[in-house]
């Protein structure tokens, strides 16, 4: 009888931490998106100015922060004669359901207000945060989508392949990664087709290194799916507006990219050179054209892109893990406690903060390069206000076009913010 028992405990041990959502965890412990906000102005080309801004803020249940229940969004335009502002939350019936090799977690994702409705993302992710399938739906069961798409990795966990299918039209596009021995993305093949039985060349994209290996540790490879291109493709409008591919060991020079007609008949190549800078806050890339702007926070994950083209939105994302959430806490993860607003600036912007208490707060203003570029203190009269932020250095001049980081300091609380100034 006592083999028995023995035998029962044991199963219900391994059964408790091997299966995600019972005894051992109650959710699985990832990175997750938790809200965004995006903004845009215009008026240098003789127009009237205008600028407009939407910030949505994802709220989790408490007993799981992966699950979604609410949307909080703000909405402003500014213009001539017009303007608007709406503060709304509603109700998002976010999901996370549990299988032996995975979990299937259906979150929101809307992330341009010009869309026809709001987006589902429903997705299969393995228990360590990699992307398996993923589902972009106008309905929460998944059956209306916009785009499916299914991924493939080696056994050391690289992406080999990926196959999308988008709805209206039907089109198939597959895409083949060759890597080398050291496991670096060296080419890039894409292939379209109607019904995903005749295949056409469309791209290809060539990675040349430098050579040189990071000091930093970031896993660009493994959250690229995080923000990847076929969401980012569509709210952005522009091909270069997409995450580029970085290898987490290897500085990327530049990129060769050739296109192909609707035959497979392939044109001249293009050659892309990309910049990324590393500072304690993460790292940042320019295009050596200096049009296109994206940063990373130090795990690898995506927290802002943007173009130097009027009127073209710049995206800010915010991200939490659910392994530094309690099961007893409420869970509000995405409040933004400094946003830059307007972002893009011109000259002027108001820094709106949220800290724990008032304190007294000092403003650093940072190059792309991590270079101090002035200090500012303020005491604090409140936990929330706003403060003043001009486009320049401490000697007061002009701040050149390109990507700025902000950093507030008061009693212990950071928190940094990215501005872009564009003249």
């Amino acid at each position: 009888m006592r083999t028995q028992y023995r035998i029962i405990l044991t199963l219900i041990l391994v059964l408790g931490f091997s299966l995600p959502g019972l005894y051992a965890q109650d959710f699985p412990q990832i990175y997750f998106l938790t809200g965004f906000h995006w903004y845009s102005s215009g008026g240098a080309f003789g127009g009237p100015d205008w600028s407009e801004s939407e910030t949505q803020t994802f709220t989790s249940y408490s007993v799981n922060p992966l699950n979604i229940r609410s949307i909080h969004e703000t909405y402003s335009f500014d213009g001539s004669i017009d303007f608007i502002h709406s503060d709304s939350t509603y109700a998002f019936d976010g999901a996370v359901e549990y299988a032996t090799d995975f979990f299937t977690l259906r979150s929101p994702l809307r992330l341009w207000r010009y869309g026809s409705q709001p987006l589902y993302r429903i997705s299969k992710i393995t228990y360590d945060g990699y992307y398996l399938e993923d589902r972009l739906t106008y309905n929460a069961t998944g059956t209306d989508y916009k785009i499916q798409a299914w991924h493939t990795y080696n056994e050391d966990k690289k992406l080999t392949g990926s196959l999308w299918k988008s709805s209206n039209p039907v089109q198939f596009t597959k895409i083949e990664m060759t890597l080398d021995a050291e496991g670096r993305r060296t080419q890039e093949d894409r292939y379209v087709s109607p019904d995903s039985l005749t295949w056409t060349p469309n791209m290809r994209l060539e990675y040349i290194y430098t050579g040189n290996q990071f000091a930093q540790s970031q896993n660009f490879e493994k959250y690229y799916l995080y923000m990847p291109d076929y969401i980012l493709l569509g709210i952005q409008g522009y091909k270069q507006g997409a995450p580029p591919y970085l290898n987490d060991d290897y500085a990327v020079s530049y990129v060769i990219e050739t296109h192909a007609n609707t035959q497979g008949e392939w044109y001249e190549p293009e050659y892309h050179c990309q910049n990324l800078q590393f500072s304690e806050e993460g790292s940042s890339l320019e295009y050596c054209n200096g049009l296109f702007f994206l940063n990373w926070n130090t795990a690898g994950l995506l927290t802002y892109i943007g173009a130097d083209f009027e009127g073209s939105p710049g995206y800010t994302f915010t991200y939490s893990h659910s392994g530094a959430v309690s099961n007893s806490d409420q869970v509000n993860t995405a409040a933004i406690p400094l946003l830059v607003y307007p972002n893009p600036v011109r000259d002027q912007s108001s820094l709106e903060y949220s800290l724990s208490k008032a304190s007294t707060i000092q403003v650093s203003t940072y190059n792309i390069k991590g270079q101090l570029l002035k200090k500012e203190s303020y005491p604090a009269s409140s936990q929330k206000g706003s403060l003043s932020w001009t486009a320049k250095d401490a000697q007061g001049r002009a701040l050149a076009n390109g990507i700025y980081l902000i950093r507030m300091q008061a009693d212990g609380e950071v928190y940094t913010s990215r501005v872009m100034v564009v003249k």
